[in-house]
């Protein structure tokens, strides 16, 4: 049986939309014991307007801050109660909350997920807004204290297209966080939480039917602003990045290059060919970097799978030797235009295909990211037409051939952390 089938008998799912918009996705699973809940809300640090970046991921904040029928706190309060961990996560393109909880805790987790969606912060009490931007600005320091974060910010900074406003992270600018008024969050909020720009899904211990008969039953009610009164959040002050330069070691250096946009069968392939490139150091792009035999190297990749414009994949360089790394920028652009040029042998492909099935197998086995992957095949596609494997899975039956075809050389960027 071919893996695609496998996924579609183990893994079943369907897809309705309510009236208001709301998408809603079920996903049976006879061995679970809970329910995961999955609300993801298409909107990130991407949608931010100038210079209230980091709006998004301040705003996934405040939804845990009470409501016009629930106390500061309360949310979290009742779900662990009930047996659950409620959480959430802002990326570039999205806001995932999710918890999972017994079956007998569903309707509590549905009412309260609801219920704040129809709020939309109202009923946040002020002080929660100071409350919250002094954890950001903790966040914030301890990620400036990271040389890895900081080439990572740096390297997407300038390789990311500005254009679509992908160019800074979900923590964003904490200083002019400072400058938000609660008016400023309610407009964001009507623009981006609402019914017709969400997915709701239930992955684990319901029925189909009666999942899509809760969600409905909580979420039917919560109506889309008017789009009169949406009057949009104000354009606020650019702050430069300030960036913490330290001396300690290792020695990091790092690479980034434009992928295709995600979910889709060339990003798929992308990703997978720039696994099998960057892995390791003994690697086709560690073998043409040629490192200095000195000191304790390593190589490893990743990449950011972006919704509305091309993804942006790295290889990343450890080092304990300094010396590993002069001259680095020039070196490591040939290295990878090299390794290309050289293309992959059918090991290595084959390798990097069964490293990326694992993962992606690993997810959806967990009921978590399952309804995660779920949420997104919804909120990308607007139905459930793609498969599970489909754009996300590489196609092991094919070799790339011209890897310079997979990726786009002329916005590749090279940096060293500070």
């Amino acid at each position: 049986m071919q893996l695609e089938n496998l996924i579609a008998e183990r893994v079943p799912f369907m897809h309705r939309r309510l009236d208001n918009g709301l998408s809603m996705v079920v996903a049976p699973d006879p061995a679970a014991t809970v329910v995961s809940i999955n609300v993801w809300y298409k909107v990130g640090s991407r949608d931010e307007p100038l210079g209230r970046f980091g709006i998004a991921h301040f705003i996934e904040h405040l939804m845990f801050q009470g409501t016009e029928r629930t106390e500061r706190g309360e949310f979290t309060e009742l779900i662990n109660r009930a047996g659950g961990s409620p959480n959430a996560t802002t990326g570039f393109d999205r806001t995932s909350f999710f918890m999972s909880v017994p079956r007998a805790s569903l309707e509590l987790a549905l009412w309260l997920e609801a219920d704040r969606m129809h709020s939309r912060l109202r009923g946040t009490p002020p002080e929660s807004l100071r409350d919250q931007l002094a954890v950001i600005r903790q966040e914030a320091a301890q990620r400036a204290r990271k040389p890895e974060a900081r080439l990572f910010d740096r390297l997407v900074g300038r390789l990311a297209p500005s254009q679509a406003n992908y160019g800074h992270n979900a923590i964003g600018d904490v200083d002019a966080l400072e400058t938000l008024t609660i008016d400023d969050v309610h407009a964001f909020a009507d623009r981006h939480h609402v019914p017709q720009n969400a997915v709701v899904t239930l992955v684990g211990a319901v029925r189909a039917d009666e999942g899509f008969a809760l969600i409905e039953r909580y979420f039917a009610a919560v109506q889309n602003p008017p789009k009169s009164t949406i009057d949009g959040l104000r354009d606020g002050v650019v702050h430069a990045a300030e960036l913490v330069p330290t001396s300690k070691t290792p020695v990091i250096a790092g690479l980034a290059i434009k992928l295709p946009s995600s979910p889709s069968s060339r990003y798929a392939q992308a990703a997978a060919a720039l696994d099998a490139i960057g892995r390791q150091k003994t690697g086709p792009f560690g073998r043409h970097l040629d490192l200095s035999p000195t000191g304790d190297h390593d190589v490893s990749v990743s990449d950011i799978p972006l919704h509305r414009s091309y993804s942006v994949g790295f290889v990343f360089i450890r080092s304990t030797d300094s010396r590993s790394i002069q001259g680095f920028a020039d070196r490591a652009r040939d290295a990878f235009s090299s390794a290309c040029a050289a293309g992959l042998a059918e090991q290595e492909w084959a390798s990097a295909v069964r490293r990326r099935t694992a993962d992606h197998l690993a997810r959806l086995s967990d009921l978590r990211h399952r309804a995660e992957v779920l949420s997104e095949l919804v909120a990308v596609n607007g139905d459930t037409t793609a498969s599970l494997t489909e754009g996300f899975l590489p196609n092991s039956r094919t070799t790339p051939g011209r890897l310079t075809e997979l990726f786009a050389f002329d916005s590749l960027t090279v940096d060293v952390a500070a």
